[in-house]
């Protein structure tokens, strides 16, 4: 519970970088009147941008990871294509869009299978409890 509060933390703050290099970006564009310096601005900015994006999607990546270990939910093979991309500027691989998609889904329904058979439990704990209470009373009433 702490590391999804932390790591919903640290995305909120990655994504506000991102808006702020943004305009950043745009605020120096309308001061710079050179082609070659604003073609300079726009490359630094694009290149702190994917920086920024580099960091959400390892955040993201070891977010799902991890909450998918915890639940025994298989991780797509880091050999996929389809699921895995290096990460452009650090070591490693993340997640695509498309493995972000089929981990998420995978780890929907582990939690929600969990959640029917705690319910399940729940309710059948309550219909004894209540069936106990219900025969005490009546031999408490003898």
């Amino acid at each position: 519970m702490i590391n999804e509060i932390k790591t919903r933390l640290r995305l909120h703050h990655l994504f506000n970088e991102k808006e702020k290099i943004a305009k950043n970006y745009h605020m120096d564009k309308n001061k710079i009147s050179s082609p070659n310096e604003k073609g300079a601005a726009l490359a630094e900015a694009s290149f702190q941008n994917d920086l920024v994006q580099d960091e959400i999607d390892t955040l993201i990546t070891r977010h799902l990871t991890r909450r998918a270990s915890r639940l025994f939910v298989p991780v797509p093979d880091p050999s996929e294509a389809l699921m895995w991309r290096p990460n452009e500027y650090s070591l490693g691989s993340v997640l695509t869009n498309h493995g972000i998609v089929e981990l998420r889904r995978r780890i929907r329904e582990e939690t929600e299978a969990s959640r029917t058979l705690f319910i399940t439990i729940l309710t059948s704990l309550t219909g004894i409890i209540g069936a106990l209470t219900g025969l005490v009373a009546i031999f408490m009433k003898k």
